[in-house]
Formats: structure tokens, sequence, C-alpha cells
């Protein structure tokens, strides 16, 4: 259940119907949690955070990305990295759309200095 509305709501934001993105994220995420399933939680709250970011929500979206971003680091099993550092770019997005301009910066260097360290891309299907 959660699945299919996750992946209506990323048909729907690729296709830029904001009010249905969120409608089938918000379902998805409803379902995740209620089953108290961690890893649809994960992608529901991506979801959610981007089509609340497309639509101007960003206080909403960083929120639901911070989240899904501490949940891949401290709660996985497996952290993986490329997530992470594109996480936190949203996350820097979202700062500049709320003003935080020199925060925003100021993560975006930090995350092109981890991602040359470790030699891997910020990356999110």
């Amino acid at each position: 259940m959660a699945y299919c509305d996750e992946e209506l709501a990323l048909a729907y934001i690729n296709l830029r119907q904001l009010e249905f993105a969120k409608t089938h994220a918000e379902l998805a995420l409803d379902f995740a949690e209620t089953a108290e399933d961690e890893n649809r939680q994960y992608w529901s709250k991506i979801r959610y955070a981007t089509a609340c970011m497309l639509g101007g929500e960003y206080q909403e979206a960083f929120d639901n990305f911070y989240e899904a971003k501490s949940w891949e680091v401290k709660e996985s099993k497996y952290c993986f990295w490329p997530h992470v550092f594109a996480l936190e770019l949203k996350m820097a997005d979202c700062l500049e759309g709320l003003g935080a301009i020199e925060e925003a910066q100021e993560i975006r260097r930090r995350i092109g200095a981890m991602a040359e360290s470790l030699g891997v891309e910020p990356e999110m299907p």
C-alpha cells in the first residue's frame, strides 16, 4: 500500500502536480507510520518533503528531509552516504528558500568536502 502511494507521489512530483503528490505522499506516510515500517517511513518522508519543497513549504520540507537523513545515519542497518549527501543538499535548498543563505552555503561546502574525501557523489533515486 505505502509503496504504491510513494510511487504515485513520485510520478506526480515529476509531473509537477504538487497537490496530488503531497496527498499520495501523506497516504504513504500514514500507512508506513501505522505499520511501523521504518524503511517505508524513510522514503515516504522524502517524497512528502520533495512535494512540500516544490510547493514552497520549505520548513515542512526541511523537517522531513532532516528526519529521513537522521534515520539513515542513526537507525538504518547500512548508511548509504550518497543518500545522506543528497538529503543534506535538499535541506540546503530548503534553507535558501527560508532565507538562511549562509547556512545553506556551509552545508554545500561541507558536503562537497565529504563527498570528495569519500569519493562518492550525492545520489537520490
